[in-house]
């Protein structure tokens, strides 16, 4: 594993690179761009460590696929020049995208309250049904109530059940960050965003959706107040929150099984101590071991996807009632002849290599943080509340993007974007600037968006 410290030796250098741009930048926490380099941080630069710190990656036991030093290096190699071409790159290409990093302090303005929270009630209802249907019989057993399946890419799909039903789960994030883009993080809110953190730990799926919110929320408080980062205590209590939803994220069913009396705390903490303790806190950011392990077998043994894998977007849409058979995968390898990659997500790195190599790579990374910069510098000045409350829920789910590849993202992303729309036209909502204070002001366009508030 000597290999594997040179490696992590040089992951941090090219990420500090990338991290000082960014600073001299003074680009703000919640640029898109930003929680990237986040992501990659925990992934790709603190995992190798680990690794190399405990010796051995119990992943790719788990896969039965130790990769060989040259496709440790190819990592090395792909994820930097992905890095570079994500964060670097296109800030070169495009300079105009940092010209105003700092979104204005912004509220929404809820006009027609009637009709916005009629609304609102039938999407939670609607998000409570699916939440039923996919995971209310479950028992202690399993997490889901309907049937999983082995798919050819390695993963988990649900069938028996419309896809459409259960994306309606997805309808409670994003009514609740509008209401937290239009009230702000009041004591109600509190209480709603508490009250769905527990239903999510209930049900032992969909965790990230809390974990967005709560993201989001303290997000758009940086940005409703003008700031650019956190304060320090608030990203030390940020690293003990991660570590402790490690211990407990450790068993999905852990919450069904204590109130049940299967379990208890001591006994959570005794198996995570035995099986994921190893892991250091990074159990769930392990994202170098599966890249790396992909590596190894694409495409010298699989060949290439050649974009097949989002042929699926054109899929998804359409009902099993007309589509009886319909696929639950559209790309052409199937990991699973190699090692046991079940419901192993395979990062967006990995994704667009196995397309067609290091070019689909580096093009690829360099039109994702094209498309970040251009996407943050537009909402900087937009008018449209659609447009707006879409980003914040977009950054909520960047990490899907990265982990999971832009499909599973698209497929989130759309559901959510179903709610903004329909809360956005029925409560007339429009935007107006929050007027900071003289310290945190900066440049804002007269006349862009309504009001002062």
């Amino acid at each position: 594993m000597e290999i594997i410290g040179y490696i992590a030796v040089i992951n941090l250098l090219c990420w500090g690179i990338c991290f000082a741009f960014v600073l001299a930048m003074r680009m703000p926490i919640y640029h898109p761009i930003f929680l990237y380099l986040i992501y990659h941080f925990l992934g790709y630069v603190i995992r190798p460590i680990n690794i190399y710190l405990i010796g051995r990656s119990l992943l790719w036991n788990t896969i039965g696929l130790t990769p060989s030093d040259g496709t440790l290096w190819l990592t090395c190699l792909n994820i930097n020049c992905a890095l570079l071409a994500a964060v670097i790159l296109p800030a070169l290409v495009e300079p105009r995208n940092l010209r105003q990093l700092r979104i204005p302090p912004t509220r929404l303005v809820i006009t027609d309250k009637v009709r916005f929270f009629a609304a609102l009630i039938v999407l939670v209802a609607l998000g409570l049904y699916s939440t039923h249907v996919a995971y209310g019989t479950a028992g202690i057993d399993s997490v889901q109530s309907v049937v999983v399946q082995v798919v050819a890419s390695g993963g988990a799909g649900r069938v028996g059940g419309s896809g459409s039903v259960w994306g309606f789960a997805e309808f409670f994030p994003a009514a609740l960050l509008i209401l937290i883009l239009a009230y702000g993080v009041t004591p109600p809110m509190a209480a709603g965003i508490g009250a769905f953190v527990l239903l999510r730990i209930l049900v032992g799926a969909q965790r990230l959706s809390f974990v967005i919110v709560v993201l989001s929320a303290l997000t758009i408080g940086l940005m409703r107040r003008g700031r650019r980062s956190f304060a320090m205590k608030t990203i030390i209590i940020g690293v003990c929150l991660i570590l402790v939803f490690d211990v407990v994220g450790s068993d999905r069913l852990a919450a069904r099984k204590m109130l049940t009396g299967d379990t208890s705390i001591s006994e959570i903490v005794d198996r995570y101590q035995k099986s994921r303790a190893v892991g250091a806190g990074t159990s769930d950011f392990q994202e170098f071991d599966v890249s790396s392990a992909i590596y190894e077998l694409v495409p010298e043994r699989t060949g290439f996807n050649w974009g097949t894998q989002y042929l699926r977007l054109l899929v998804w849409p359409i009902p099993r009632a007309i589509w009886p058979d319909k696929p639950t995968t559209t790309q052409r390898i199937n990991l699973l002849k190699y090692g046991n990659f079940f419901a192993l997500t395979w990062s967006l790195h990995a994704d667009l290599y196995s397309i067609f190599g290091f070019p689909s790579l580096v093009g690829g990374m360099f039109m994702v943080g094209l498309f970040l910069y251009r996407f943050h510098h537009r909402v900087t000045w937009t008018a449209s509340p659609k447009l707006f409350a879409s980003y914040w829920i977009f950054n909520g789910y960047i990490s899907t993007l990265f982990r999971d590849g832009g499909v599973p993202m698209a497929y989130f992303f759309g559901f959510s974007f179903v709610a903004v729309y329909i809360l956005v036209t029925a409560g007339k909502i429009r935007m107006a600037r929050i007027q900071a204070p003289a310290a945190n002001t900066g440049s804002v366009r007269s006349g862009t968006v309504g009001s002062v508030a």
